[in-house]
């Protein structure tokens, strides 16, 4: 808007028309009194302006609602890990224009200019030019129909917990420390640098990092796992609130991942049961022994559809990444005084720095994938009228197996034992298993034979092998490459196969 230029209220006009009609007041001393230039004011009582918007330079391409339109378009598609590209932006809007009509001011052939580009991004700061980073092609595989079924789950697991006012109730966690750390500060360098080159600090061995954050903006005391042996003086001005192990690979098994749910998470929530804890489909989230100790504790487990970490998991997708770039920058503080390989010893102290240095509203924040507040749109939505371009990307093929153990689906694990019919099994009581009835998507109960590997039922596609001893059944893809060679040499050569707990004892 030119600065010599300024939009009055209605309010204004409303007291100029008392001062003229109540207390006797010509139009020009009116318009002194209130500060109106004297031709607007005449124009208002002249009617020129009734019903219409106080509007300076030309009327925009797309009106307000086809760029909220495109913009939840444009964030949709950069979570599905397509992201548009400005050409692609460009014919987006050269078709939704030429469908309201067309406008003289567009180019038919290459559609807005450069110039209209980067107003549109200017007026939506939700929207930011970026440069990629690769994706897996698993994770691109994930469809709004697995995301819808997800948030069906999530609100039917947060209304039977009463959890709709109880963000402190809320929790999801995350884990991993490694490699190189990247600080994200600029830095000052001579004008005419190309490239303004930082020496890296890295860190001593893998550590894993295990906490948890809530929906009010709370973080659990942390397990720090170290690889091989625990570093001298590790825990020295630390919290005693802070766990630290160690293997020998320095990362999450089933045993931690109880203890720290045991002596971590249960002593921060306290007297806060039932509290709900949104896991991904890692092996230690679902193991019988974890799955019973939340039960017992009255934690209801809540597992996120494989892949979809980057775009469901709070952690993931708000808060972890702002962790490590804090550590980062403190890390790299610490390099200017020559230190080149951060000392194992000397992580836990950053890393207590790093959560310092977060706000609980930046914790919090991290909820809006749509769990807190629930908010099944947070992917953005389109009207019907522009569902013929804003059209949603063709998946990329997949294979018809796989041998990998995957979950394609959310899945709600209720720490109390459901009042509605168990599914059945062939499976007796003292088998290694879960025994607790997994609820799916779909609402209803499976009444098959559980595998013991992914605790599913029937899968498309996957066929099932039983134990020729025991009463355990598996799914043949669910098996490692070796087990699944003996059950293919035991069906030529007609010989009975045991499973491994047979083959222990």
């Amino acid at each position: 808007m030119p600065r010599h230029q300024k939009t009055h209220s209605e309010e204004i006009f409303e007291k100029a028309r008392k001062l003229v009609k109540n207390e006797g007041y010509s139009l020009h001393k009116a318009a002194n009194e209130l500060n109106i230039p004297y031709s607007t004011l005449k124009d208002h009582f002249n009617g020129r302006y009734k019903d219409c918007v106080t509007q300076f330079g030309q009327s925009p391409l797309l009106d307000a609602q086809d760029e909220l339109n495109v913009v939840n378009y444009a964030i949709f598609m950069a979570s599905r890990g397509i992201p548009l590209t400005r050409p692609v932006l460009k014919r987006i809007a050269l078709e939704i224009i030429m469908q309201r009509g067309g406008d003289e001011r567009v180019n038919k052939a290459t559609g807005p200019s450069d110039q209209w580009v980067r107003r549109f991004l200017q007026r939506h700061h939700s929207l930011s030019v970026r440069i990629t980073h690769p994706l897996e092609r698993q994770r691109a595989v994930l469809t709004q129909d697995t995301v819808n079924d997800y948030f069906d789950l999530l609100e039917k697991t947060v209304i039977s917990l009463n959890l709709q006012q109880e963000p402190a109730r809320i929790y999801n966690d995350e884990s991993g420390f490694s490699g190189k750390l990247n600080p994200s500060k600029k830095v000052i360098v001579p004008r005419g640098t190309r490239h303004a080159y930082q020496c890296m600090v890295s860190l001593s061995g893998h550590v894993t990092l295990l906490n948890a954050i809530s929906a009010a903006g709370q973080t659990t005391p942390p397990m720090l796992i170290f690889s091989k042996c625990l570093p001298r003086m590790v825990d020295d001005g630390m919290p005693d609130s802070w766990t630290f192990v160690n293997n020998d690979k320095g990362y999450i098994i089933t045993d931690l991942f109880v203890q720290w749910l045991d002596e971590n998470f249960i002593p921060f929530i306290g007297e806060r049961c039932p509290v709900l804890l949104i896991l991904d489909n890692h092996s230690t989230h679902v193991s019988k022994a974890f799955v019973d100790a939340a039960s017992k504790h009255k934690v209801d487990l809540l597992y996120l559809p494989a892949h979809s970490s980057h775009l469901l998991q709070p952690q993931n997708a708000g808060y972890f990444h702002i962790l490590k770039q804090k550590v980062a920058d403190i890390v790299v503080e610490l390099g200017y005084l020559g230190i080149q390989t951060l000392p194992r010893h000397m992580f836990p102290k950053s890393l207590m720095q790093a959560f310092n240095r977060s706000s609980g509203n930046t914790v919090a924040s991290a909820f809006c994938t749509g769990i807190y507040p629930l908010n099944k749109s947070a992917l953005g939505i389109i009207s019907e009228d522009l569902s013929a371009i804003l059209v949603e990307a063709p998946l990329p093929k997949q294979k018809q197996t796989s041998k990998r153990k995957t979950f394609t689906s959310a899945r709600s694990v209720p720490s109390a034992k459901p009042t509605k019919k168990k599914a059945k099994s062939n499976i007796s009581k003292d088998d290694d298993v879960v025994t607790t009835a997994i609820e799916l998507t779909n609402d209803q109960q499976v009444e098959r034979d559980i595998c013991v590997v992914c605790m599913m039922g029937d899968i498309e596609e996957y066929n099932w092998v039983g134990c020729d001893k025991c009463d355990k059944w598996f799914h043949y893809q669910c098996l490692p490459s070796y087990v699944q060679t003996d059950v293919d040499l035991s069906l030529v050569i007609s010989t009975e196969w045991m499973c491994r707990y047979c083959l222990e004892e």
